[in-house]
């Protein structure tokens, strides 16, 4: 019985794969694999493992041996993937799924919101764009306790799932992860800095931002040189963004949908002609 849903899931989604490539020929049969791969493991259907069973490993991670009351820490899992293998930054490209991380604190600590370093930014063949991590990834964020805890032993854990490919092979990963504190070698400030050089910078004014009358297209104008070929739009949810044009003084943003909520702005991240990582909030609408 189970077999034979396996089988008319699959079914299902190869003949949805066909119809969109129906829809799309630029991207011709190309595209297939890579579609396929994403929406089977999305439906939780096991993919074969590979020669090497885990290509891709992850720990929860802290800058502190020891967190004190009232103060953010930093506190994130970080990815390891062994040669060719790559993961997914938050907005994955035109496919691919990114990392989910659930955190455990203790009563009473937040976190604040998760930080991205920049991706890579790779084409594979049928033109599909991909923002992908290669070798070593940190997702982190500030973790704090409050400001009245009195310092203890504690455990903080963290749930990681990913999806991690290589050429045309994907597979699921995932780890039930723990962090015992005080800790002996809390991560050191070398790899802090080097995480915090790696996030995009916000950059409000590094582009002048001109729309088309119909807001179909947006165009930035760079008022400093910028690698084309690391530019990355995340669209607000439900949106649809592609690059038409790239130069090093101007790219060309279309808009196919804005989204759910218009007035949200895309981001748009890069590297600049010098090599750091940016950020800006491109309006999708006008004001």
């Amino acid at each position: 019985m189970a077999a034979a849903v396996r089988a008319r899931v699959r079914a299902s989604v190869l003949s949805a794969c066909l119809r969109w490539t129906s829809l799309h020929e630029r991207r011709r049969m190309s595209f297939l694999p890579t579609l396929i791969r994403t929406v089977i493991l999305a439906a939780g259907i096991a993919l074969p493992a590979a020669a090497a069973d885990q290509p891709v490993t992850a720990r929860l991670v802290a800058d502190a041996a020891m967190p004190t009351p009232g103060a953010p820490f930093l506190l994130g899992v970080e990815f390891t993937m062994e040669e060719g293998w790559h993961l997914y930054w938050r907005n994955p490209g035109d496919a691919g799924l990114a990392p989910t991380i659930a955190f455990t604190l203790p009563a009473g600590w937040t976190m604040g919101e998760t930080r991205w370093p920049a991706p890579e930014r790779v084409i594979d063949p049928g033109d599909i764009v991909l923002n992908v991590y290669h070798h070593r990834v940190l997702i982190a964020a500030e973790a704090t306790p409050p400001a009245d805890w009195t310092p203890a032993p504690v455990t903080i854990t963290a749930t990681a799932s990913w999806l991690m490919c290589k050429a045309e092979l994907c597979m699921p990963g995932k780890a039930s992860l723990a962090l015992a504190l005080p800790q002996a070698e809390p991560l050191a400030a070398e790899a802090v800095a080097a995480w915090r050089a790696s996030l995009p910078q916000p950059a409000e004014g590094f582009a002048e931002i001109r729309r088309d009358a119909g807001a179909a297209s947006i165009t930035l104008l760079w008022k400093r040189p910028v690698e084309p070929a690391s530019l990355v739009a995340f669209a607000p949810a439900g949106g649809a963004l592609a690059w038409s044009d790239h130069a090093e003084r101007a790219s060309t943003l279309t808009v196919a949908k804005p989204g759910d909520e218009p007035s949200s702005p895309a981001v748009v991240t890069g590297r600049t002609g010098d090599g750091h990582p940016f950020a800006i909030a491109v309006p999708l609408s006008s004001p």
